[in-house]
């Protein structure tokens, strides 16, 4: 109704206007043609009596011509402007004017006299032109107020009660529930059928429809949606490696339990990837690595050092990838930051194992080495001892000098046997067996090991007090022994004092320095005391760590303290360190000591002479691959009324002995040689004589076990080298038995 309105009085509007200029242009004409006239019916008239200069006349004229319509104002000038009479006044802005000239012909010359001026004013057209307005206006008002009113009606009935009643199916519809659809309450014809409000309500019944199937399928994918989030946020949050979310700028946009968790950021998220690098690992920032992978399929790993919120750090494995929509756009970076710490401590410890067993290999390689040598070196050693003392005893006391030579290949050679059976303890192999050991003649043996391994700038002292057993496993003890004071050699550079004390020590109240458990009782302490630079508190809490060490690459693995420290404790032994720096450090273990319960072995012979045996028609079968030796003995013991048989090869004196077994009364075999043991011997021949002695010779001190040898029927065994009065004793002893 209003927009109706509106539109009619707009156009009443125009047309009014249009009508008001086509009056105003008639109003100015019928001015103009009012003064065209005055020109043509006045002038003359008013020339004629300023030629005679009638003032009351123009002044007459004048006075008429102001009363004429429009008129306002009349006057006649002289040629220079000056007034002559005039009539009327000018009271008004909106004016017509116009000018005449006053010419007079007299005798044939044209005489100007002056001009008229007539001023006509356009308030009457104005007037005129209002009151048209008034009419026009109060008309067309009165028509467009009936002729809308009309519309609306019409326009209503056809039209807006049908809009209204769409519009409230419309405000009515529930989405959720599929409509009934919509009719329209019309009577037309039927040739009307099908015009635009049938085409909207057509329209409105289809998209209800289409709306319905839609929201339909909208509830469905959402529901969809709503399962496939859940999923997704289930295992993204079961996920144990952190995982963060970038855009495409490095800004992180999400990350997962895990990344909170292993991070410590339990409610802030860090802004970059580069706030969680180490300081010292920023080599490249966390849009660099992005950038790396952009080419990339598959994401690439990068191992780094990573920065917790505590500051704390961690080493970890970065995977980085793109995410890429389906139209092939790039949105995201995913990050997947794994902890790798225990596996690179996994993998240091597996290196340290494998370098321990490539040491265990080699050591082992050298007990084998040095079992082979010494077996040999034994041999040979036997031979030249044996043939020394057979000298010595042929030479004449008028030759002093030759036997203080004998005397001297005598010295050396048994302290070649001593040095093999340094060898042989420290190569030997097996597990830890605990046994009694007497302490000082224990460090004696070690210092004589450590001698070689230390330069003659450092001074070597060893103090003994007469000190108690301990019961230890002889291999490991050297070990720990040897690693401590080869750790002092280092400390001193070359050149110091390196003390070692042994002494008995009852423990009251102390804390063990690696176990950090209190100790007491009665130990025996051995203590390891350097002249070198000292250690720091801080290198000392560390010491007994695994792999840490002070030393250069390749110079240490760290693990000679740890080593000691198990070795210790699985002897039930303690450990103190005093280190000062610049004085010194000393290593103090503490041993429970034990009773002494260590009897005579059988490589032990008495020093008295045994009983005197009647070697008469004694037949002595002597086994040894070295022929040297085997001739030696031969030799040595022929030359006390022995008789002797002497075999290199165990097979043929396994045949010997089954011809003649009745006349052999002891056997002396080697136990190693090849195809067959000393050990294998002896069951072999017991089974023809049962009761026949047996002396089991070797160079290897661990090769049989003292259980064994009694449950082979071994008589006794003797250690090569064996002197000829050792060897003497132990043969008139067996034979005695």
């Amino acid at each position: 109704m209003l927009y109706v309105l509106v539109f009619s009085s707009f156009v009443t509007l125009i047309l009014t206007a249009l009508q008001l200029r086509i009056d105003y242009n008639y109003g100015v004409e019928d001015i103009d043609k009012r003064l065209e006239l005055i020109q043509i019916t006045n002038i003359e008239s008013i020339t004629e009596s300023l030629w005679t200069v009638d003032e009351t006349l123009m002044k007459i004229q004048m006075e008429g011509l102001s009363r004429l319509p429009d008129v306002i104002f009349v006057e006649i000038t002289d040629e220079s402007g000056a007034t002559i009479v005039a009539a009327g006044n000018i009271d008004t802005p909106h004016t017509i004017e116009r000018s005449y000239a006053l010419n007079k012909v007299y005798r044939g010359i044209d005489t100007r006299l002056g001009r008229l001026h007539i001023v006509a004013t356009k308030l009457n057209v104005y007037q005129r032109l209002i009151d048209t307005v008034l009419i026009i206006l109060v008309s067309q008002a009165i028509k467009t107020f009936l002729v809308s009113m009309f519309i609306l009606f019409i326009f209503n009935m056809l039209v807006t009660r049908h809009l209204s009643k769409i519009a409230s199916f419309l405000e009515s519809i529930n989405i959720q529930k599929k409509p009934d659809h919509f009719e329209l309450d019309r009577r037309i014809p039927e040739m009307q059928k099908g015009d635009e409000l049938d085409r909207v309500v057509y329209s409105i019944n289809n998209m209800m429809d289409e709306n319905h199937r839609h929201y339909v399928d909208l509830r469905e994918n959402r529901h969809r949606l709503s399962e496939s989030e859940s999923r997704f946020s289930a295992i993204f949050n079961a996920i144990t490696d952190s995982i963060a979310v970038s855009d495409v700028h490095g800004n992180i946009m999400l990350v997962n339990p895990a990344f909170r968790k292993q991070f410590k950021y339990p409610e802030v998220t860090p802004k970059t990837l580069d706030t969680i690098l180490a300081k010292h690992s920023r080599q490249s920032s966390a849009m660099d690595i992005y950038q790396q992978v952009i080419n990339q399929s598959m994401g690439k790993v990068y191992e780094s050092s990573f920065m917790r919120s505590d500051h704390s750090e961690f080493s970890g494995e970065m995977t980085s990838s793109k995410v890429i929509q389906p139209d092939g756009k790039h949105i995201a970076y995913l990050s997947i930051i794994r902890d790798i710490t225990n596996r690179k401590q996994n993998e240091a410890e597996k290196t340290q194992l494998m370098e321990e067993l490539q040491q265990a290999q080699k050591m082992e390689a050298i007990g084998l080495l040095v079992g082979g040598i010494a077996h040999d070196f034994n041999n040979i050693l036997g031979s030249i001892m044996g043939y020394s003392e057979l000298a010595s005893e042929l030479v004449g006391s008028d030759q002093a000098l030759l036997k203080k030579y004998l005397a001297s290949v005598m010295s050396s050679s048994e302290r070649a046997s001593g040095l093999i059976k340094q060898l042989l303890a420290f190569s030997r192999r097996g597990s830890s067996e605990p046994v009694q050991l007497e302490v000082d003649e224990l460090l004696d043996e070690v210092t004589m090991m450590l001698k070689p391994l230390l330069p003659a700038t450092i001074d070597l002292k060893l103090i003994k007090s007469g000190t108690a057993s301990i019961c230890f496993d002889t291999t490991q003890i050297q070990q720990v022994l040897l690693n401590l004071c080869l750790n002092a050699r280092d400390a001193m550079q070359g050149r110091g004092s390196l003390t070692i004390t042994v002494e008995n020590k009852s423990i009251s109240q102390n804390i063990c320095f690696s176990c950090h458990k209190k100790i007491s009782g009665d130990f025996v302490s051995i203590r390891i005391s350097d002249t070198g630079s000292g250690i720091t508190e801080d290198v000392l809490k560390n010491i007994f760590n695994p792999f840490f060490t002070t030393k250069s690459q390749g110079e240490g693995t760290g693990m000679g303290l740890s080593v000691v420290h198990g070795i210790l404790h699985k002897h039930e032994s303690h450990i103190l360190v005093e280190s000062t720096i610049g004085a010194g450090t000393q290593f103090e273990l503490l041993i429970p000591a034990v009773e002494s319960t260590i009897k005579p072995e059988m490589v032990r012979v008495e020093k008295s002479q045994p009983e005197v045996v009647d070697v008469t028609n004694r037949h002595i079968l002597v086994v040894d691959d070295e022929s040297m030796l085997a001739e030696y003995l031969q030799d040595l013991l022929e030359g006390y009324d022995y008789k002797v048989t002497a075999c290199t090869d165990p097979l043929e004196a396994l045949k010997l002995f089954q011809a003649e077994h009745k006349s052999i009364d002891l056997l002396i075999t080697d136990q190693t040689m090849p195809q067959m043991t000393g050990i294998e011997l002896i069951r072999q021949l017991l089974i023809y004589k049962p009761e026949l002695p047996v002396i089991l010779c070797s160079g290897l001190s661990d090769v049989v076990a003292e259980h064994e040898m009694e449950k082979c029927g071994v008589t006794m065994y003797l250690q090569k080298p064996v002197k000829a009065p050792d060897l003497l004793k132990s043969i008139a002893k067996a034979l005695a038995e």
